[in-house]
């Protein structure tokens, strides 16, 4: 499934894990590169002091990311904007800021060290290579989960919408007789198509909800808590979407759900809930 864009990966949660990269890249880089140039390279003493193996990790590999980032969100932006072939104008961004992160960081740390070419095609290795490995570490534990996060809101999305369906459905069906007594009988009458009795998230579950009947003198007795429709178990984890007889309709955590069903109004619900079980 493809999403809309770099936005869609996006949570408050990642912040957290972006400034342990930072911290892990000021801190854990600056050794590593006093280390290459103290076993990699013929420096005198006074060009090999942590500071100026901070100064000099600082301005290398923060100007490579920093040229990896701009080609990669480049093409990134122009995946999204692209009507066929975005997973390969996103390949060839890809691609391309590798060479442009080391050539980057190369040329900067040329300007600040006057190093022969294969000393310093050694220290812009440790200064490419090691942020590049921690990066790799950062879209696995970061940017990976999200993708998960994202479609599981996005079947949520598409779920709520799919409820609204079989309200309008159910809705129109009532009004001209008896409310359906499955919903299957929505598909049969014409009121919807199969599509709406999936759940996005287990397409393979038909039918993905669970229906209680409810006359139109039950729906006008203001029982705001009784459930017209829900989710099977399982199809968003811990959660339920819940059509209301008012005509909500709400996510709703398993321990909320499991108190609604102890309602005298639910009685038949809680009846198809364990049925399932």
């Amino acid at each position: 499934m493809i999403l809309a864009g770099l936005q869609d990966y996006l949570f408050l949660w990642q912040l957290w894990v972006i400034l342990f990269y930072v911290f892990a890249w000021l801190i854990g880089g600056t050794y590593l590169m006093r280390w290459t140039l103290v076993h990699m390279t013929d420096l005198p003493r006074r060009k090999r002091t942590l500071g100026g193996s901070f100064r000099l990790n600082f301005f290398t590999t923060g100007s490579g990311l920093a040229a990896l980032g701009i080609i990669a969100l480049a093409f990134g932006v122009l995946a999204g904007r692209a009507e066929s072939g975005k997973l390969t104008i996103a390949l060839t961004g890809l691609v391309l800021s590798l060479p442009a992160m080391f050539g980057t960081a190369w040329a900067v740390g040329m300007v600040m060290l006057n190093l022969s070419g294969k000393g310093w095609l050694r220290v812009t290795a440790v200064a490419t290579g090691g942020p590049l490995a921690f990066l790799v570490l950062l879209i696995a534990v970061a940017f990976v989960p999200s993708r998960s996060q994202r479609l599981a809101s996005l079947y949520q999305d598409r779920c709520e919408q799919n409820l609204y369906g079989l309200r309008g459905a159910l809705n129109r069906h009532s009004a001209m007789g008896p409310e359906a007594v499955t919903l299957e009988e929505l598909v049969e009458k014409g009121q919807c198509g199969p599509e709406l009795l999936r759940c996005p998230a287990k397409l393979e579950r038909v039918p993905g909800y669970l229906y209680v009947p409810s006359p139109q003198a039950a729906r006008d007795m203001g029982a705001i808590y009784k459930i017209r429709v829900c989710d099977c178990r399982g199809n968003h984890g811990r959660s339920r979407m819940v059509l209301y007889t008012d005509g909500r309709v709400l996510v709703v955590d398993e321990d909320r759900f499991a108190e609604l069903l102890k309602l005298p109004e639910n009685a038949k619900m809680a009846e198809l809930v364990r049925a399932e079980e």
